[in-house]
């Protein structure tokens, strides 16, 4: 969203003069956002073990792990978005429905295995699925760091894919489209 603010009130072309690149100006966004998932995560985890005793801290590998691959496909989401939106209305009414639309599908609201197979099915083509399988993985089953690689994989996978068509699309900042 910052981006489209800084298109809109003109902040953006001024740093587009800058000797910053398009890509190192794209990281830079790119990774506020995964530290701000990732301070968001952490308070969410520490709470709940405060509450409701998870053993965060015996499970802190996994944690990591998961915290790190899931803020990553999400600042890539919310990058992609910012790019492909072109008014912040616009973005905020997109990112409602995808967002909840995930959600629903990915388990987020209603647990996956609940859901039909066609629901399920759905839910996997969802970053909100394999990270709360991941997750349930660390704490729930309690199963060994080697078992995340699936999750890990897609998560990190998609954010690879949304990155590359964030900057791929991006190139419409440059040219004020």
């Amino acid at each position: 969203a910052t981006m489209l603010e800084e298109a809109e009130s003109g902040t953006l072309d001024r740093i587009l003069v800058s000797e910053a690149g398009l890509f190192q100006i794209v990281a830079g966004k790119w990774m506020g956002i995964y530290l701000m998932g990732c301070v968001q995560l952490t308070v969410m985890f520490v709470f709940a073990e405060f509450v409701f005793q998870i053993h965060l801290w015996r499970h802190l590998a996994g944690f990591l792990i998961m915290a790190g691959s899931t803020s990553a496909a999400t600042a890539s989401f919310a990058m992609l978005m910012a790019t492909i939106c072109r008014t912040r209305s616009q973005l905020q009414g997109a990112a409602t429905v995808i967002i909840l639309s995930m959600s629903a599908m990915g388990g987020s609201m209603i647990p996956r295995f609940v859901m039909s197979d066609r629901m399920k099915e759905l839910g996997r083509w969802t970053f909100n699925a394999w990270a709360l399988d991941g997750f349930q993985k660390v704490f729930w089953f309690q199963s060994p760091l080697e078992s995340l690689q699936p999750e890990v994989v897609v998560l990190l996978g998609s954010s690879l894919f949304m990155s590359v068509a964030t900057l791929l699309l991006s190139g419409r900042w440059r040219r004020g489209i």
